[in-house]
């Protein structure tokens, strides 16, 4: 009789676990989400790609989760990144530690546009990929940019700017990213601009 009576009182004592255990985790799954619509709403992540971002980091999401964290907070945490975060951290790379210019940087943005997608995808760091790129290249960049170098010449006491056909679409790249110019003069001029501004404080010094 006694082993009965305790496997009842088991039983009971079960059975009252069980809806704490459920109403937990429910309100997990409502949490969740609120979570992946907070990361459409705020940042306009995909439901299908935030729902995968939480998966992937499913302890983080827990301990917010248990930690009392609202919806939009951990949305922030853990919304993955998007591809102009991923390309301004290229461009970090390579003018912080590759001392190119943002001119410099912006046109590897837009020459290796498709690897770049495929690294950020992969969800590879910049870091790992940048200096295999830069070596690769840097055998060839002589030879390039000679063949590339355009010419100016000097035309009734002016300056006039003849680009390669090489250059040429390296103009109109930057052309199409809408930074430094509508068309390609307004490219060449605001380059030449940029390059009086740089050798400027060389002539303060030499002053």
């Amino acid at each position: 009789m006694s082993g009965k009576r305790n496997q009842g009182k088991h039983l009971k004592q079960n059975s009252k676990k069980s809806p704490d255990a459920t109403s937990t985790e429910f309100k997990s799954v409502s949490y969740q989400q609120a979570v992946i619509d907070a990361m459409g709403k705020i940042y306009g992540v995909p439901e299908d790609i935030a729902l995968t971002s939480i998966v992937e980091q499913r302890p983080a999401f827990l301990k917010m989760f248990d930690d009392g964290r609202s919806a939009t907070e951990t949305a922030e945490e853990l919304r993955p990144e998007v591809i102009e975060e991923y390309q301004s951290a290229v461009i970090h790379i390579l003018t912080c530690e590759y001392s190119r210019t943002n001119t410099e940087a912006t046109a590897f943005i837009v020459k290796y546009k498709e690897q770049i997608q495929m690294h950020f995808e992969r969800h590879v760091p910049p870091e790992e990929w940048i200096n295999t790129i830069i070596e690769t290249n840097s055998k060839t960049i002589d030879a390039d940019t000679v063949a590339s170098r355009p010419t100016l010449e000097m035309n009734n006491g002016g300056v006039r700017f003849v680009p390669s056909e090489p250059v040429k679409k390296y103009l109109d790249q930057l052309v199409k990213t809408g930074l430094f110019g509508a068309n390609r003069d307004e490219v060449i001029l605001n380059m030449v601009l940029r390059g009086i501004e740089v050798v400027l404080p060389v002539a303060k010094i030499a002053k």
